[in-house]
């Protein structure tokens, strides 16, 4: 190493040193900081009014955007300055309006579902017995039975027919990689795969349920 590289290193060295010892530690300052945060910390608040209040905030939905508007008013509360929204182009937005999903026959029984986000609304109300897929071998015998399945109601996997008696691992208190989502036996696509939507679609389906974990 040449004598002036080494004393140009120095240099840099003494000098980094000398501005971190001339800049002073505001204690005063972190002292209100941390009472801030311990004493009228608006965690709990700001996450219950998003999460509870809005409620699910979709990208493109109604609750996206209000979600938006109240955190831009709460910044400007804080006295922050030039808050502001910046959008961007994204498509048409969606939100649930009313969902019923019942059993009527043999006996009656009120049914738990939800709307997969942009899904289409079904052409008034459907009545049937459901039409189940999952044992056809592939899209080609899917489309196939076009016809039974047009205006159906169809069932595209195998409900789930076990417990799980197992709580699921939790990442942050495992150092390697744990199992994340649905069981594997639920996560299964049957005939239709990641081409689902678009198979019923084509074949004309009127309403397409899909089992999720219990």
């Amino acid at each position: 190493m040449s004598r002036r590289l080494l004393s140009s290193m120095v240099f840099l060295l003494g000098a980094v040193s000398g501005l971190a010892a001339q800049e002073p530690v505001d204690r005063p300052m972190i002292a209100r900081i941390r009472d801030e945060a311990q004493a009228r910390s608006q965690v709990a608040a700001t996450f219950n009014h998003l999460t509870n209040v809005t409620g699910p905030r979709l990208t493109g939905s109604p609750a996206f955007k209000q979600a938006a508007d109240w955190a831009t008013e709460r910044l400007k509360g804080y006295g922050l300055s030039a808050v502001h929204q910046e959008s961007w182009p994204f498509g048409r937005g969606w939100s649930l309006q009313k969902l019923e999903l019942e059993m009527v026959e043999p006996f009656y029984f009120p049914l738990i579902g939800f709307a997969e986000a942009w899904s289409p609304s079904t052409k008034g109300e459907l009545f049937g017995t459901p039409v189940y897929i999952g044992d056809l071998p592939d899209s080609t015998a899917v489309r196939a039975r076009a016809a039974d399945l047009k205006g159906a109601i169809v069932l595209a996997t195998a409900p789930q027919n076990e417990f799980i008696t197992k709580d699921r691992l939790e990442p942050s208190l495992s150092d390697t990689p744990v199992p994340i989502g649905a069981p594997p036996f639920l996560n299964a696509g049957g005939p239709l795969g990641q081409n689902r939507a678009r198979i019923m679609r084509d074949v004309g389906a009127g309403l397409t349920l899909r089992p999720t974990q219990g």
